[in-house]
């Protein structure tokens, strides 16, 4: 009825073989001595622009909060709000 009359070949599964993790080839030592450095070199670049990103965020934010503007508005309703006007106090003189 159909169930018999094709013969589909069944698709091959494989297997991969199974093997530990094999240690890279050995390197010679001047070589790895030069690639300790070079990485050394990369590392110190790394933290210098790390520092210097950092220095440059927290001095950018000193002169943001030096140059804003505090003057203080009240929400009255309106799209912008309302200027305070800033008292002086008596200073009791």
């Amino acid at each position: 009825m159909g169930l018999f009359d094709k013969k589909k070949k069944l698709s091959e599964v494989r297997v991969p073989k199974f093997a530990l993790a094999t240690l890279p080839d050995p390197v010679a030592p001047s070589i790895a001595r030069e690639e300790i450095i070079a990485k050394q070199k990369q590392l110190t670049i790394l933290w210098t622009a790390l520092m210097v990103g950092t220095l440059a965020v927290l001095l950018f934010g000193v002169v943001l909060q030096a140059n804003a503007v505090t003057e203080p508005y009240v929400a009255d309703g309106g799209v912008f709000g309302c200027p305070v006007p800033i008292l002086q106090g008596n200073t009791g003189q």
